[in-house]
């Protein structure tokens, strides 16, 4: 996988500023640059995509910067929103179905959608992030806590990478 945005420079330059290694501004500026024109296939989420960079930058003290990146990530969202919509996907998660979880799955998406509302109070951004959580929440079966999870390809029980660690069960909530 690419890192079409930028998010590994993103996290590198945060470390260097915390640890002491100083500030790059000539790398700031690219990273800057590739996430505020972002191209096919960009991911939108905080762990790798348009949501991290922007909070790495605000981090850094490129408030603008990053309020241009979250705009970036605004008009990715409404992409995102008219793919819920067009496509539920399937009840199975990994192999070659999209993988549920909080890193890889519907939950990214549903995270940045609430995230957005926090910002702008659009109510329908929430009523997206339960439909992302219920695609996701459907490729999912409810098990005992610590329970050995089926192998790829099948229902796992949500976690946030989708991979192989246990976790506690979990149920849809009533609509």
């Amino acid at each position: 996988m690419t890192d079409r945005t930028g998010t590994s420079a993103a996290g590198v330059l945060y470390a260097l500023h915390v640890s002491g290694a100083g500030r790059w501004p000539e790398h700031e500026q690219w990273l800057v640059r590739r996430a505020t024109s972002p191209g096919s296939g960009t991911r939108c989420g905080f762990y790798d995509g348009l949501h991290g960079v922007g909070y790495a930058l605000e981090l850094l003290d490129r408030r603008q910067d990053a309020l241009d990146v979250l705009d970036a990530a605004w008009r990715a969202a409404e992409r995102v929103v008219e793919q819920l919509a067009d496509d539920p996907g399937p009840d199975v998660s990994g192999g070659r179905h999209p993988y549920a979880g909080l890193l890889r799955g519907r939950t990214r998406p549903a995270l940045m959608l609430v995230r957005l509302h926090e910002l702008t109070g659009e109510p329908e951004l929430l009523a997206h992030a339960v439909t992302a959580l219920r695609q996701d929440l459907r490729r999912c079966v409810v098990r005992p806590a610590l329970a050995p999870r089926p192998p790829t390809g099948h229902r796992p029980a949500p976690d946030s990478t989708g991979g192989p660690w246990p976790a506690p069960p979990c149920q849809v909530p009533p609509r």
